[in-house]
């Protein structure tokens, strides 16, 4: 008891008993008389109940702090026995009338009823748990009971006194009821210090052994009430005596709970807070809603100012802008929802970047007018140089993990197998995608497309996982087939990792080793086929020859047999050796090209030779194999075709392609040497005339005798071409350094070669008058295209033409009206796209009944004084200034905003549309880059944007290609080819690239049941495609007679006059 007891507590207790002692010995060592003990009665009661109203006040208000029940329960029930302490005072003997008369049987029943109730709220309380919070109403219910309690027992000791046990005889003193009624308050009282006493450690809020003493010296209060004889002795002054002190300690109970405690938490409160923000690295504001810092905390120096230069103004202006942005945000954000998270910045500060944290939250402080706001600006410098570092880590590590030759992936294995981690090669090697992996059931899905197949593979691995045994967590040479149908190889094995449930998978491509093995077969059937193999070893020594070679040269194996290889294959006619070849195949090889073969006649023929290095397992060279065909017929040909390709075989003149090779070669050679050279354009004036009186044969015959004309006058620095049908071109060299110069000498030649030209031509005995006109141009020192130079000299010859006393006429330099022209169009071009003159129209692409379920995006330009003008005429002056890039983005753009528009509303969600995207936008590096972002900031079904491209734009770059169709079918979008059929139409890269549609070329659909070859093609483009798994969709279709043939032939889509030309958006009709 000594150790529950402050020292004060512990003297009060010892006084009081040593005072009980004292008095139960000499209870005649005082006397009071009736006339002073009634008011010192009156002073007493009244401080008791004084301190009982304060007792229950304190529980009472207790409340604010949500006090345990208990507390509140004592609190209402002092309440009521103040009341009746009231009742008690007023009956007591010689008080005025209360009610009835007063008395000491009156005053002593009123006394007991509120010590019992003392005693049953105490014991109650003491046995009640003290760690629960009583709920708001229990305050009023305990209140409640206590007033029905005492108005109750003020009715029975009012009017009921007579049924009431009698409790004190005058004369005799206590009768035996009263005396029993105080052993049982005394053993009530004992009873509740007793259960306090342990209980107490489980008692926090409330001040225990002030409590445990109260009810000790309330008991020792009763005591004196079972001694005394008379209301007016010693025992009853003392008992009232002890009462108060009684009530004083348990109002020091309750106040500890409802007012010291309070503060001295609140104390503690304090110095712990400001213990937390000493220790705190962070910097602490608190604002208010218009930034205005209140209140400062910081234990480093962060700021930019002394605090005392910004308590009471705005942080915004004090701060850097980029700080007071973020700030302002925080700010705003905890104004808005009550707190802010995360908001990060960084500054430079000493030339060292810095990272700060923002983290906010209402300051609810019922004190401040206005609403106040805490900012804390955490430096997380260190985190940030940390993450910094784990992401250089973690990069390195993924970097070599995707660069691992393997695919490696950590997972669960099951019925679903899920992924934690994969590297790159990972879904790679299994030929799917990541996201494939990651959906539910998803690797079983993708790898295993076959369902029976399916099954029965995730069986065994199950299976074999089950079974524990490392051996059976081996697969070797597992056929895998792709969407394309393509068969891969892989070796896969499964490691059990310490993580509960998790693998280590392994996956190696091993498709290159079978297909070796496969090769090897196919090598040894090759060596028997029809071309010429010679293998020798690393010296070049002949080791084998296959039956072929022996046919087409004569030389058996046993004759050629450790022959030097040179000895058979010579590099050119001149009998270069193949030293240098055999040298360049060391390094590189392979080679490929055209050799002399000796054959057994001494002979030597062309062959189109392949060489191939064999390496061993070191890399070191170990056999050449040359592969042999002979190309005798094939050159024989091959010059035939060059002669025809650049000789015209009529007059054995160059013809239009040799002359422009030429051309362009005269051009650039004089440019170098500042020189003029003349291109002559001469045309056979009236050469229709002949064709059609005399025939075609007597004309060709004018043309020779022409040719032969020209080719007899035809000087060192010059060269003649026949460039059309009746047209003949000679270009003369080095006329001068001066175009004046220049000019005189070109004109001198072209009157030369009229003389002889012009006059009477006899054609199968006929007389014939032929002449010429010559239109002329100079190059060196102007246009730099051979192609130009030509234009200006057929534009020349047609102003001879005109002219009827002219027939000689030089390149009119009214051209550059035409060059001004182009320019006017660039900047009209421009001036479009400033005033948003383009615009998309729209044709529909339907099904067979007519159903619209798209259309393709054609742009228009409104000229303001032109009207609608169609790509062909702008297209290519945009393509020439460098604007088409711009016009191809808004295309672009405006078309992925009017999918977005159609994808919300319900009657156009279905529609789909065709952009045409050229073969420079497509491969543009930033193309890719710029769909995403467009998708992105116009948020659509990518899979409603199907994208058109040539044949020229795929097969441009074909790995390019696939690569960037595939990232983008990555995000949903799909990829149609336009004009299918006027290309190249090759099926290699039809299998190669991952296409939806394929659209068939209008040239071929107008052919439709006029020409028997379009259809045929038609119709087996439409087989081919869906045997390739694509759409194909018909442009366009103009009659009911092509339709009913595409739909027959089972075409999925139309595009054309027939069902609607392109339209604007706003008379495009859906339904």
């Amino acid at each position: 008891m000594t150790h529950l007891f402050s020292r004060n507590a512990r003297w009060a207790l010892a006084v009081l008993t040593a005072l009980f002692i004292l008095a139960a010995v000499a209870p005649n060592l005082l006397s009071i008389e009736q006339h002073i003990y009634l008011p010192l009665h009156t002073v007493l009661e009244i401080g008791a109940v004084a301190v009982a109203f304060l007792i229950f006040i304190v529980g009472w208000q207790s409340w604010l702090r949500t006090p345990p029940l208990p507390i509140t329960l004592i609190g209402c029930g002092f309440f009521g026995v103040g009341l009746l302490d009231i009742a008690h005072l007023r009956s007591f003997q010689g008080m005025p009338v209360f009610v009835t008369a007063s008395g000491p049987e009156k005053a002593i029943n009123f006394w007991l009823a509120a010590r019992f109730l003392a005693a049953a709220v105490l014991l109650l309380a003491a046995c009640l748990s003290w760690q629960r919070q009583s709920p708001r109403w229990s305050r009023y219910l305990a209140l409640g009971i206590v007033l029905v309690l005492v108005a109750a027992i003020s009715a029975a000791g009012l009017w009921f006194q007579e049924q009431l046990p009698a409790s004190f005889e005058p004369g005799v003193g206590l009768t035996r009821f009263k005396v029993a009624s105080e052993w049982v308050l005394v053993t009530l009282y004992g009873l509740t210090a007793v259960i306090l006493w342990r209980r107490r450690t489980a008692i926090d809020d409330i001040d225990v052994s002030a409590l445990i003493l109260a009810v000790l010296i309330t008991a020792q209060s009763e005591l004196f009430f079972t001694m005394y004889g008379e209301v007016t002795d010693l025992y009853n002054l003392l008992g009232h005596v002890y009462k108060i002190a009684a009530y004083y300690y348990f109002y020091r109970a309750l106040a500890a709970s409802g007012i010291d405690l309070p503060y001295h938490r609140l104390d503690d409160s304090k110095r712990r807070m400001q213990a937390t923000l000493d220790a705190m690295p962070d910097m602490l504001f608190e604002l208010d809603a218009r930034g205005v810092v209140h209140h400062f905390h910081s234990q480093r120096d962060e700021t930019f100012l002394p605090p005392t230069e910004f308590l009471g103004k705005s942080i915004y202006p004090l701060v850097p802008a980029e700080v007071g942005a973020v700030t302002r945000e925080a700010l705003q954000d905890v104004i808005d929802t009550g707190f802010t998270r995360g908001r990060q910045y960084e500054l430079v500060i000493d030339g060292s970047p810095s990272w700060y944290e923002l983290s906010g939250s209402k300051l609810n402080v019922s004190t401040h007018r206005e609403q106040r706001y805490l900012l804390l600006v955490r430096n997380i410098t260190d985190r940030k140089r940390a993450e910094q570092e784990r992401d250089r880590l973690q990069s390195i590590l993924y970097t070599a993990l995707d660069n691992l030759p393997l695919g490696l992936a950590i997972n669960s294995v099951g019925h679903e197998v899920g992924f934690e981690y994969m590297n790159e090669r990972f879904p790679a090697i299994y030929g799917v995608t990541r996201e494939q992996l990651l959906r539910p059931d998803g690797f079983w899905r993708s790898v295993y497309r076959d369902p029976e197949r399916r099954e029965r593979v995730k069986q065994q691995v199950l299976a074999d996982v089950e079974s524990g045994d490392v051996e059976r967590m081996y697969w070797d040479d597992v056929p895998l087939r792709d969407e394309q149908g393509r068969t891969r190889y892989i070796s896969a094995r499964n490691i059990p990792l310490p993580i509960e449930g998790l693998w280590l998978s392994t996956v190696t491509d091993v498709t290159a080793q079978h297909r070796a093995e496969e090769e090897l077969r196919i090598a040894a059937a090759a060596f028997n086929s029809q071309e010429g193999i010679v293998v020798t070893d690393a010296e070049r020594r002949v080791l084998r020859v296959n039956p072929a070679f022996t046919e087409v040269t004569g030389l058996s194996s046993a004759l050629v047999r450790g022959m030097m290889l040179e000895d058979l294959l010579i590099a050119g006619e001149d009998g270069e050796l193949l030293g240098s070849i055999i040298h360049m195949l060391a390094h590189t090889g392979h080679w490929r090209g055209e050799l002399w073969l000796r054959h057994a006649d001494g002979q030597r023929y062309p062959q189109r030779t392949t060489l191939t290095a064999v390496t061993d397992a070191r890399g070191r060279v170990s056999h050449y194999i040359a592969d042999l065909i002979d190309t005798t017929a094939l050159r024989e040909a091959e010059q035939q075709i060059e002669h025809l390709e650049l000789f015209d075989p009529l007059t054995g003149l160059a013809n239009r392609y040799l002359l422009m090779r030429r051309l362009q070669q005269a051009i650039v050679d004089h440019q170098k040497r500042e020189q003029y050279g003349a291109l002559l354009y001469f045309d056979i004036d009236h050469f229709k005339t002949i064709n059609d009186t005399l025939g075609h044969q007597s004309g060709d015959q004018l043309l020779i005798r022409i040719a032969e004309t020209l080719r007899g006058q035809i000087a060192p620095n010059q060269f003649v071409a026949r460039s059309a049908a009746d047209e003949f071109m000679m270009i003369v060299a080095d006329c001068g350094a001066l175009p004046e110069d220049a000019a005189t000498a070109a004109q001198r030649q072209a009157q030369k070669l009229l003389q002889e030209l012009n006059g009477l031509y006899e054609i199968d005995g006929k007389a014939y008058y032929s002449t010429c006109s010559v239109g002329i141009t100079l190059f060196g020192q102007g246009a730099t295209d051979a192609i130009e130079v030509f234009k200006q000299a057929d534009i020349a010859m047609h102003q001879a033409k005109q002219q009827d006393d002219v027939s000689i006429s030089f390149f009119d330099p009214a051209m550059e009206d035409a060059l001004l022209a182009r320019v006017s169009l660039d900047q009209e071009l421009r001036e479009a796209l400033a005033r948003r003159q383009f615009a998309l129209y729209y044709q529909p692409k339907v099904q067979a009944n007519g159903t619209i379920v798209g259309a393709e995006a054609l742009i228009r330009w409104h000229h303001p004084e032109r009207g609608i003008v169609l790509p062909g005429e702008f297209i290519p002056a945009a393509e020439a200034s460098g604007l088409i890039q711009e016009i191809e983005r808004w295309v672009l753009e405006t078309a992925i905003v009017q999918l977005q528009r159609w994808q919300q509303m319900p009657s156009h969600a279905h529609l789909s549309l065709n952009v045409n995207v050229t073969s420079n936008q497509f491969h543009r590096p930033d193309f890719v880059v710029l769909l995403e972002q467009l998708i992105a900031e116009h948020p659509i079904d990518p899979a409603g944007l199907m994208l058109e491209l040539t044949e020229s734009t795929l097969i441009a770059d074909l790995e390019t290609t696939r690569t960037r169709i595939e990232r983008l079918r990555s995000l949903g979008v799909r990829f149609s080819i336009d004009d299918f059929g006027t290309g190249y139409s090759s099926l290699t890269y039809l299998s190669r690239l991952p296409l939806d549609q394929l659209k068939i070329d209008q040239s071929f659909v107008r052919g439709i049941g006029c020409d028997e070859s379009s259809s045929s093609i038609v119709r087996a483009v439409i087989e081919m495609a869906h045997a390739l798994g694509l759409e194909v969709l018909a442009e366009g279709v103009e009659t009911r007679e092509q339709l009913a043939f595409l739909t027959q032939e089972h075409c999925d889509l139309y595009q054309g006059y027939l069902f609607g030309h392109p339209l604007p958006v706003e008379q495009l009709q859906v339904s």
